[in-house]
């Protein structure tokens, strides 16, 4: 409906009828609507209300850029700005004493009424995401991102299978992933038992542009894995080991030096090859970038917190493996099977992965992240967006700006707006009717006073709540993140210069940390396992036989 008013309003249909046979609504609604100044139903009842249409407005327009902050609201929460709204209506009638207006309190259905009278709205469950991704993924940061992409990629004449993406993905072992199943509703039960956490297990995966992908590095927790418990399917992985089973600076070297570099030699053939990834330290580190810059590889780390929209993996190929491999594991946890072994886990996960990491979906992950073929917009129109302005009507210039003023919703101009209220006052004499300006305009400035106080409600409560909770931040003021901030290409010798400096910073901290005692009741141990620092403390003091020592028991395991 409000689209055929706008479309009558603005010529785009010459008659009610048009645009109703267009848009397939009642033409007599839209007949009453256009020419006898009929109301909607909801307009009908502003006045049983217990918000002003002006004031419900300025509560959608909080609720939209909640929205896009990735912050919305909760239905309580829309209820108690709303009785925030009323209450500032009375704040200078009422006082400590007396209480000369009051209102009742809203009703338990008056959310989902309100969601009803603004089609824009809907209650949905939302879905989880860190703070950061939504801050930091910002279409300039984006922009600067495929302007430095571009950039590379013509600089070095980078073709298209020479491009790449790797990053890391975890695993449970003894969990599974929430999926969509069919109950007995008669039972009463909606649960999906799994046998709890076992151990961590981290896979690094590398796509490249032209549909393929090479072989992945595993990482248990634990020291070798036996040469039998290798599945059909992972003869050619590489796997490696921790105290943890996540990766490390030295694990993401050994990924560097004996996965990627080797696997994609050949086929470059002494051109440039391009890496993207994101900038976790395992993938940063001096080593690393000395590495590529040896072997014309191009390192171009992503914009900070901005993954879950720029790089493929996360786009298009983590999701499909972890569902695939939650359909996998179901079946060990419907047979009852409390404890689940590797070899059940790595032939698992090799059955998703050759489902998952098809052409098709490699394909789609570079195109959905607008980098191959290059197509920015991809990625940029995903970014949430403020609604359009309102249409704003064009007004001849000899009009009074009486008639021109206070035409939308959107704040006017404070200079406009006093050059009209004093218009107003002098046009205003005892005994006289008003002027068609003058009847128009009062209106719109009732109106508007509305749209304002609603504004200054929420942003009194708003800045009112921050005040109570918020304190000074302390900004991180040194490490990796501040020296290559705002830098995508990292294999450039001065930027090699700033990691090894920021390394041996960090090195020099850590033997200045006192060590801790023991515990009392507690006997130290050279056993116990190894810390992520201490794997970083490994790639500072060892290179080569550092890097050999970590895949060491998985090659005697496999003579």
């Amino acid at each position: 409906m409000q689209e055929a008013l706008a479309g009558v309003a603005s010529g785009k249909w010459k008659t009610p009828y048009a645009a109703a046979q267009a848009l397939n609504i009642p033409w007599r609604n839209l007949y009453n609507r256009v020419k006898s100044g009929g109301k909607s139903r909801s307009e009908a009842r502003v006045a049983q209300q217990s918000l002003t249409a002006a004031e419900e407005r300025e509560l959608v327009k909080w609720i939209r850029s909640l929205t896009v902050s990735g912050t919305p609201a909760q239905h309580s929460i829309v209820k108690e700005m709303a009785e925030v709204i009323r209450r500032k209506r009375v704040i200078h009638i009422n006082d400590s004493t007396i209480e000369h207006v009051s209102y009742p309190p809203l009703g338990d259905r008056w959310t989902q009424r309100f969601i009803r009278r603004h089609p824009d709205l809907k209650s949905v469950v939302g879905k989880r995401i860190e703070a950061s991704r939504i801050h930091c993924s910002t279409e300039e940061a984006f922009n600067r991102w495929f302007d430095a992409f571009k950039e590379v990629k013509d600089k070095f004449k980078i073709k298209d299978e020479n491009i790449y993406n790797m990053d890391e993905t975890g695993s449970a072992l003894g969990t599974v992933n929430a999926t969509r199943v069919i109950v007995d509703k008669s039972v009463g039960s909606e649960y999906q038992k799994e046998p709890g956490r076992q151990e961590w297990i981290t896979v690094i995966e590398c796509i490249c542009a032209d549909g393929t992908a090479i072989a992945p590095m595993v990482i248990f927790k634990g020291e070798g894995l036996n040469a039998r418990d290798i599945v059909e399917g992972a003869e050619d992985w590489t796997f490696a080991f921790n105290s943890k089973g996540w990766t490390s600076n030295a694990h993401g070297l050994s990924w560097f030096r004996r996965c990627f570099e080797p696997s994609t030699r050949d086929k470059a053939n002494s051109e440039y090859r391009l890496l993207i990834c994101d900038g976790h330290d395992s993938h940063i580190t001096a080593a690393v970038v000395e590495l590529c810059m040896n072997n014309n590889i191009i390192l171009m780390v992503l914009p900070p917190h901005t993954s879950h929209l720029l790089q493929p993996l996360d786009v298009a190929i983590f999701a499909p493996i972890k569902t695939y491999l939650a359909t996998e594991n179901k079946q060990f946890i419907n047979c009852g099977i409390a404890r689940q072994q590797r070899p059940e886990w790595l032939a698992a996960y090799a059955k998703a992965r050759e489902s998952a990491m098809t052409k098709r979906n490699i394909y789609s992950a570079f195109r959905g992240t607008g980098l191959v073929p290059f197509y920015p917009s991809k990625a940029i129109d995903r970014l949430p967006k403020l609604a359009p302005s309102s249409l704003q009507l064009q007004t001849p210039e000899r009009q009074s700006i009486l008639e021109t003023i206070l035409l939308t919703s959107s704040p006017p101009d404070a200079n406009d707006l006093q050059n009209a209220n004093a218009e107003l006052i002098q046009r205003i004499e005892p005994g006289k009717p008003l002027n068609t300006p003058e009847r128009k305009y009062i209106p719109r400035l009732t109106k508007s006073v509305e749209h304002l106080r609603a504004r200054l409600s929420i942003a009194e409560n708003k800045i009112e709540f921050m005040e109570t909770v918020m304190g000074r931040r302390k900004e991180r003021a040194s490490g990796k993140r501040v020296i290559l901030k705002d830098h995508f290409v990292y294999t450039k010798p001065e930027i090699l210069e700033r990691l090894k400096a920021a390394e041996k910073a960090t090195k020099e901290r850590k033997k200045k940390r006192p060590t801790r005692a023991p515990k009392k009741g507690k006997v130290a141990s050279s056993e116990v396992e190894s810390t992520q620092e201490d794997m970083d403390d490994q790639l500072d003091d060892e290179s080569d036989e550092g890097d050999r020592e970590i895949m060491s028991e998985i090659e005697v395991q496999m003579l």
